[in-house]
């Protein structure tokens, strides 16, 4: 292969589309002489959002967690197993439960405007004060027709493996390796914001949905109205991203004209920016009302109207990887990676358990997630870890104590990384904060795991693990992750 830093796009073994039966993917990467940088490296699963032609609307994916809860999540969460074997090594690397591993480590090793920007590769985005939510799924304009797209959704193998932060990875030392998935598509649906039920087109003294009535005339005649104006203004530097109205978009309008009161759905052809008044003007197809001598339209109010079509295609996968123009690779790579153990709290409120752990093992996540549910959010209240019977600390570590914060912030330094965050809480998708409110409040759902380091010991070590909970909090699901440097 001629090799300046190629990038090499390679589909994937099963051919699509995927659903939440058919959810296996893998990529296989052929042997050659060639050096690979895994850590620039990615897989895109490409998504449509199959709307009627008619109304285009700001559909995105909703991520479903816990059965009820939608979040907006980091793509790598989209992989709930994942692993990697070449011919000539076997088995690299095998992580169960990658989902709830990914989910964590992005908790702490993201603050909240990483979380954010991350989105845009992602399945959706989460909203601003201004209450408006881009999509991937769609090309949504002001001043031209609106259109959907298909999104590739890009997980960076960095995120989901260990393996995946080798920038020389030598396939001929290697040989052909396969990268196997397991994907949560059972979890992701098709979803959009500003429709008819949101509460962005009210929050705030109904400022996004509230209409200026027509202007009041006494000679004219009968006049079907095709232009709205807003009463909320927006400054001209930033209207078009700020604004929830689009070319293309259907609008539910209430309103009293000279017939009466009614709702009538119309479509928004154009869009002008007064700068005047600063208020948008928003052309209408069909008539919103009719006025006449001395009859303004008043009372005028709209909201969005929600797709009678929004089907979510799960249409291919691939895997990007970028070739090494330098050949040169180390004679074995090391990477940070983790094994799990699943257990059961068995549904009661304290749990004292031993497990047997690698010797080489040298951090430790606990994560105790509720049913169906990729995060940490079990509310427990202390908990305490010991190896081979001597415990790391002189007291029970209270959860979001400063000695519960001292540990998470000892582990991140193990491992030679900055704690970034102690929110502990997950990006709610719908929650639209209110003018007055901090952006903060879009983070609702609990996220908190035990982080511990552990002592590398010349022989496998027997870990104790306590933790108290309470009535209403009982312990079940237990999903243990032991972190290690492994040489391949």
């Amino acid at each position: 292969m001629s090799n300046l830093n190629e990038i090499v796009k390679i589909n994937s073994s099963e051919t699509g589309s995927f659903s939440a039966q058919k959810n296996r993917i893998s990529f296989i990467i052929p042997e050659t002489d060639d050096v690979v940088d895994l850590s620039k490296s990615y897989i895109n699963v490409n998504m449509s959002l199959n709307g009627d032609g008619t109304n285009v609307s700001a559909s995105n994916v909703s991520f479903t967690d816990n059965g009820a809860v939608t979040h907006s999540v980091h793509t790598s969460m989209l992989v709930k197993n994942v692993a990697v074997e070449c011919s000539k090594k076997g088995l690299l690397e095998s992580i169960r439960r990658a989902d709830i591993y990914s989910s964590t480590k992005k908790q702490y090793e993201e603050d909240d405007e990483d979380k954010i920007d991350n989105n845009h590769l992602g399945l959706n985005a989460p909203r601003t004060k201004s209450k408006f939510a881009l999509t991937p799924f769609r090309e949504l304009n002001t001043d031209q027709a609106s259109r959907e797209l298909d999104h590739d959704v890009r997980i960076p193998l960095k995120d989901i493996l260990g393996l995946g932060a080798v920038p020389q990875y030598d396939l001929s030392k290697f040989g052909r390796t396969k990268i196997a998935c397991e994907f949560n598509f059972d979890k992701i649906a098709s979803d959009f914001s500003l429709g008819a039920g949101d509460g962005a087109w009210t929050v705030d003294t109904n400022e996004l949905g509230a209409m200026a009535p027509t202007a009041a005339r006494s000679s004219g005649g009968d006049i079907d109205e095709t232009v709205l104006k807003t009463t909320k203004t927006y400054e001209m530097e930033e209207w078009k991203d700020h604004s929830p109205f689009w070319v293309g978009q259907q609008l539910a309008v209430t309103r009293t004209d000279k017939v009466g009161a009614a709702t009538v759905t119309v479509r928004l052809t154009a869009i002008a920016f007064d700068s005047a008044s600063k208020q948008l003007q928003l052309t209408t197809t069909p008539s919103y009302g009719k006025s006449g001598d001395n009859a303004a339209i008043s009372s005028i109010t709209v909201v969005g109207v929600n797709p009678a079509t929004n089907t979510l295609v799960i249409n291919s996968s691939e895997l990007v990887i970028e070739y090494n123009a330098d050949k040169d690779a180390p004679s074995q790579v090391s990477i940070m990676t983790a094994t799990t153990e699943e257990d059961n709290g068995a549904n009661r409120t304290t749990l004292n358990k031993q497990y047997a752990i690698e010797p080489e093992a040298m951090g430790l996540i606990v994560a105790l997630p509720q049913p169906l549910s990729i995060y940490s959010n079990k509310t427990f209240l202390s908990y305490r870890v010991s190896v081979d019977n001597e415990p790391l600390t002189n007291r029970d570590v209270d959860r979001a104590s400063p000695l519960d914060y001292d540990r998470k912030a000892r582990y991140m330094q193990n491992k030679g990384k900055s704690l970034a965050c102690l929110r502990e809480k997950q990006l709610n998708k719908t929650h639209a904060p209110r003018t007055n409110q901090a952006n903060t409040v879009r983070y609702d759902a609990l996220n908190n795991a035990i982080l511990e380091t552990l002592p590398i010991t010349p022989g496998m070590k027997n870990l104790g693990l306590e933790i108290n909970s309470q009535g209403g909090h009982e312990i079940n699901d237990i999903v243990i992750f032991k972190e290690m440097i492994k040489s391949l």
